[in-house]
């Protein structure tokens, strides 16, 4: 508690040696890391008490179900009715009549690094890669740049929720889930150091190297593969013999815990069967990102309870071999091996197609409820948020979407409102509605 205090008066306007002795102690004490995780929404919310009831809604709950006509109420914050009736709310609450709109859950996209980077041509604005090849300590959320011209686009599509991921290296670092509407970082959290991510090292010979070059490029792929496995080896034995302190172990105990998921980007079938088999041996599950051709490994990730993170629906055929449609329907087919499966983009800028690359899965397989869930309840599930956020059901934060057509078809969703912890947040204050106001006012006319 007397820490406590400290920290409470440095936030009031500690100054010079004092305040950067005490931040010193604070980190150094692991206060300043508590304080960040165990209060793991810090969102502001619908405070006023009063009751929002939405009616004649068409509620498309996230996890599948769809209720037609329906009413929800929204109360400081949380959603305390979804039904088809609700007439006790009638006579208190505020009623936003719908007439046959529709109510989404808020979209959440995993692993990118939106927020991270502005501009992909000025690397001035990028800040999502630390030097280095193991990076423990790397923590997104003190990056995540709320003043980004990104970030609005992709609330204006419905994403409400992000995972900023730091890049490159063998160990990039942790990241959190943020929101894309938030006045600074502090703010913007919504669970610091979710998750914990690693590029799983590559061998793949090169037809035009000679011998020699392909031996060093598999020397050197060994030597990081042993890199980074003998880190994670060191990391469980100080974990099982409680070692901590000022050890570079301490920053990812949390894997070994559950409290923390690990994610690794690999795109060859041995490399991800290597990764998972690995830390398996340590009592670690793992989420695999930016998985190709996860088709052929599908008894191999059921048997292993590998959740997936889907980054590009909209590429080439994973292989020579892969059918022409392989990228679209993958999705279909690791949901109807019920895989726990989720849609994304590795991107900033691009983050904001997310609905639109769920509509491309719904229209090779998923159905469109299923197609949702991609999006929503399922990163919730891979994220460990379920119980928050990634559905519209009782008990859960009053994040919501009213759309007047099908959010997932690019000609017809028009996003209206956007509601955060039930609070709603203005879509028309953005650099991109701006200039679209300027131009428009400019050749209207002609």
């Amino acid at each position: 508690m007397i820490y406590f205090n400290k920290f409470i008066l440095l936030l009031r306007g500690g100054k010079g040696n004092t305040q950067m002795h005490l931040l010193k102690h604070l980190f150094h004490t692991g206060l300043l890391f508590c304080l960040l995780t165990v209060f793991p929404n810090l969102l502001p919310a619908q405070s006023n008490g009063k009751t929002i009831l939405f009616t004649g809604a068409v509620i498309h709950l996230g996890n599948g179900a769809v209720i037609e006509n329906g009413m929800m109420a929204i109360q400081e914050g949380k959603i305390i009715h979804v039904g088809v009736v609700g007439s006790a709310f009638l006579k208190t609450a505020d009623v936003i009549e719908l007439n046959g709109k529709h109510l989404y859950p808020g979209l959440i996209a995993l692993c990118n690094y939106a927020g991270l980077n502005e501009i992909d041509a000025a690397k001035p604005t990028h800040d999502f890669a630390e030097t280095g090849e193991l990076n423990p300590n790397v923590r997104s959320l003190i990056a995540y740049n709320c003043d980004s011209r990104i970030l609005p686009t992709l609330l204006c599509n419905g994403v409400v929720y992000t995972q900023p991921t730091p890049q490159g290296g063998l160990l990039s670092g942790s990241s959190s889930l943020m929101t894309t509407s938030c006045s600074n970082w502090q703010d913007g959290v919504v669970c610091s150091d979710i998750g914990l991510h690693i590029n799983w090292p590559e061998f793949l010979p090169h037809a035009r190297e000679s011998g020699t070059d392909a031996a060093d490029a598999k020397k050197h792929h060994d030597a990081q593969l042993n890199k980074l496995k003998t880190f994670f080896s060191e990391a469980k034995i100080c974990f099982d013999n409680d070692l901590t302190g000022e050890s570079k172990f301490d920053a990812i105990r949390h894997i070994f815990t559950g409290k923390q998921k690990v994610f690794v980007s690999a795109t060859l079938e041995s490399s991800i069967i290597d990764a998972v088999l690995f830390f398996k041996s340590l009592g670690v599950s793992v989420v695999w990102v930016g998985a190709k051709n996860a088709i052929s490994l599908i008894p191999f990730l059921k048997e292993n309870k590998v959740a997936v993170v889907l980054q590009t629906i909209h590429r080439l055929p994973a292989t020579g071999q892969s059918e022409i449609n392989e990228p679209f329907t993958e999705a279909a087919s690791l949901a109807k091996a019920g895989i726990v499966c989720c849609i994304s983009n590795r991107g900033s800028w691009e983050v904001r197609n997310l609905p639109f690359n769920a509509g491309t899965a719904a229209a090779y397989g998923l159905t469109k409820e299923n197609a949702l869930m991609m999006i929503t309840y399922n990163p919730a599930i891979i994220l460990g948020v379920d119980s928050l956020i990634g559905s519209l059901q009782k008990g859960r934060l009053a994040t919501l979407l009213i759309c007047s057509g099908d959010l997932l078809n690019m000609a017809e969703s028009k996003i209206e409102s956007v509601f955060i912890n039930g609070i709603e947040i203005s879509l028309t204050e953005n650099h991109q509605f701006l200039l679209y106001k300027k131009f428009d006012k400019k050749y209207s006319g002609q």
